[in-house]
């Protein structure tokens, strides 16, 4: 995975994620979840992607976040033959439409 960075605060609720290619990939997985376990309970949602979709078609497929929520997330490569890959370690990040510097003084 690439980015966002993990732990980071974002004010956007429809993030653009990002990760490393894997050689022979046909398509990629992706899964958001509220629970690092990825809990079928916690899932937001799992969608899959195609190499030529990786730009274009990722924000149509990512779901609207909640405010003030800690989402996880992690992806997989799917081969040809629809034999899957591991899914990578995941990744977590903060959706706060407030900025920071506000939420440091609101809390005081």
């Amino acid at each position: 995975l690439s980015s966002p960075a993990s732990g980071i605060y974002i004010s956007d609720t429809t993030p653009e994620l990002a990760w490393f290619m894997v050689p022979d990939s046909h398509h990629y997985e992706v899964q958001i979840s509220k629970s690092y376990t990825f809990s079928t309970a916690s899932i937001v949602s799992t969608f899959a992607l195609g190499d030529g979709e990786l730009t274009t078609e990722a924000s149509d497929k990512m779901p609207v976040l909640n405010d003030n929520t800690r989402y996880y997330w992690r992806v997989r490569a799917v081969k040809a033959d629809d034999s899957t890959g591991t899914w990578s370690s995941y990744r977590y990040f903060n959706v706060d439409k407030l900025p920071r510097l506000y939420q440091r003084f609101r809390s005081s």
